[in-house]
């Protein structure tokens, strides 16, 4: 598997994903529907190199950010809800890759600052409340306003916290220079889903063992989870989980590329798992009608790893 091959392959799945961008500026979760925002971020970020792509892309998220600073994956619902985090997290990567690609993308910085900037903040009200207004109210007499606990994001505000917003969540503010509030947050949500880890290592959506019973990891929240956990590496649960990743037998082309996508990121070999992405490509250059696994296996396929750049 050369270089050069796997160069090829990657355009021509770059091509497929600019194909599938419907008229919009966002890209459907399978090709020839709606669009929607999260597989949208995905296929942005794999053929971010396209400005016939990237541009109608970005339109499009700076018109649909809400008034409360976040977005809707579902462009019918009044509310924001978690993919706030995954749109917080691709304009964080596009910026990163304008400064170490060249990568134009045709935006005032001043219009990226001023989205992101209320984004944090919808994150930041947004987290997993698990006390009573009432158990708040005696928190902060008894332990005062920075009093804070192991939680993180839900799908939606006012519910329970799951794996993976908080994993996007948890990427979108990674090395965010803010303040030491925003530090300890953070901090808090990664507790939190270390603490969540399966024994055997990886992730499932949330509750390692409801009412009893044992769930087992599941390949796409635990990469998920490891991206968002690459500055804890050396925790025990960390090593665990990549030992899941590296000794899990892929059982689709999805979990083939985001185990490589996981690799990758812990510079580890991914070789075995490329092979396997790869011997799944079309003449056309299709992966899957899925399009965040066509994106995901672009990203696994790059010579760069846009998870360093930030």
């Amino acid at each position: 598997m050369s270089n050069k091959s796997i160069d090829l392959s990657l355009k021509k799945a770059q091509d497929c994903l600019h194909q599938w961008q419907t008229e919009n500026g966002l890209w459907p979760y399978l090709s020839g529907k709606d669009g929607a925002i999260e597989p949208a971020c995905w296929a942005a970020l794999a053929g971010r190199s396209k400005k016939e792509s990237l541009t109608p892309f970005l339109k499009k998220i700076f018109e649909s950010q809400n008034s409360d600073g976040g977005w809707s994956n579902d462009q019918a619902r009044i509310g924001s809800d978690w993919t706030t985090s995954v749109v917080l997290m691709t304009l964080r990567i596009l910026q990163s890759c304008a400064a170490n690609e060249n990568l134009q993308l045709e935006v005032p910085d001043e219009k990226f600052r001023n989205a992101m900037k209320k984004a944090i903040d919808w994150l930041l009200e947004n987290r997993t409340e698990k006390y009573s207004p009432e158990a708040r109210f005696a928190l902060l007499i008894w332990k005062g306003p920075e009093y804070d606990y192991n939680r993180g994001w839900p799908w939606t505000p006012a519910t329970f916290d799951w794996v993976e917003p908080t994993a996007y969540s948890l990427v979108a503010l990674r090395n965010t220079q803010l303040e030491e509030k925003i530090r300890r947050v953070v901090e808090f949500a990664e507790s939190y889903l270390i603490k969540v880890s399966c024994p055997t290592g990886g992730w499932n959506c949330g509750d390692r063992n409801p009412l009893g019973t044992v769930i087992p990891a599941d390949v796409q929240f635990s990469v998920l989870a490891l991206l968002a956990l690459r500055s804890k590496e050396n925790d025990p649960a960390i090593q665990k989980s990549i030992d899941f990743i590296e000794n899990r037998k892929p059982e689709s082309l999805a979990e083939s590329a985001w185990a490589a996508l996981a690799l990758k990121s812990f510079r580890k070999d991914n070789s075995k798992l490329l092979e396997q992405v790869l011997s799944a490509q079309d003449a056309n250059g299709k992966f899957s009608n899925n399009i965040i696994t066509q994106s995901v296996a672009c990203l696994a396929m790059e010579n760069s790893n846009i998870m360093d750049y930030f």
